[in-house]
């Protein structure tokens, strides 16, 4: 019951999108597909669908014809396959009394094949929102981590140092920053960044209805459908999750605005 109660309910359940008609430029190809699934982590367990990584990397010449198809219709449909929304909730133990649910946080466990799909249709979101991004997001941003986010803040703050200036820090953090993610809201600003059509649709249908069981000890919970959030442990979900990092940053930005109309 905990996992399942963490979802916010989408208030505004109705989206247009006035181009939804139109046909996805974008291809799937075997070779593509090829190289995605000779990369997988053959350690990894079994998705919901108890297909294993290695069976799929084995098999991969014998797949491709049917992963090619499917993929590409799943595109020019802008339907994502249901049975791929299905996820296995495994709670991992962050600090504190283990005895406390409160002290962990669920990883999605999902089927290898809708995470080989995500890989593939990463980089052509991420081209379309990408000049959309605030150059201040290092979260999830190629050739962007944690470590360029210091140096650059590390940068600031000495040369601040050196000119006599006070320097003040700010530290917020999201709570459940994943699972309250607003679907409606999420798919309105990916529309206004440039994904339309039915790679909006796509968008839409990947995140809606997206049904989990919790799993403790080999005992699963009722299955139940999150009415928020992107999948922590999916590909697409950190891209997605920048949405509530441009909320911050927006809110930095008036906070910035406040103080030099104060000062």
């Amino acid at each position: 019951m905990h996992f399942s109660s963490v979802y916010e309910i989408n208030t505004h359940t109705k989206f247009v999108d006035e181009n939804v008609s139109n046909t996805c430029d974008f291809v799937i190809d075997m070779k593509h597909i090829k190289s995605v699934v000779q990369k997988l982590n053959i350690s990894k367990g079994v998705g919901p669908d108890n297909i294993p990584p290695l069976f799929i990397r084995k098999t991969v010449n014998n797949l491709l014809v049917p992963l090619k198809a499917i993929f590409n219709k799943s595109l020019t449909s802008g339907i994502f396959p249901n049975k791929w929304k299905e996820a296995r909730i495994v709670p991992i133990f962050k600090n504190g009394k283990k005895d406390l649910v409160l002290n962990y946080r669920p990883i999605s466990i999902l089927s290898t094949f809708a995470k080989i799909f995500e890989v593939l249709v990463y980089p052509y979101v991420y081209n379309l929102v990408k000049n959309q991004i605030s150059p201040h997001q290092h979260g999830f941003m190629l050739k962007r981590s944690t470590n360029s986010n210091l140096l650059n803040y590390i940068d600031d703050v000495a040369l601040a140092v050196d000119a006599g200036y006070q320097v003040d820090a700010i530290y917020t953090d999201f709570s459940k920053a994943f699972d309250k993610v607003n679907h409606t809201l999420l798919l309105k600003k990916l529309n206004h960044f440039g994904v339309n059509g039915k790679m909006l649709g796509w968008c839409k249908s990947y995140l809606e209805n997206r049904s989990s069981v919790v799993v403790i000890d080999g005992y699963k919970s009722k299955s139940f459908v999150a009415s928020s959030c992107v999948p922590q442990g999916s590909n697409l979900g950190p891209l997605f999750s920048m949405f509530m990092s441009m909320i911050l940053l927006s809110y930095l930005n008036i906070l910035n605005i406040t103080y030099l109309l104060t000062t």
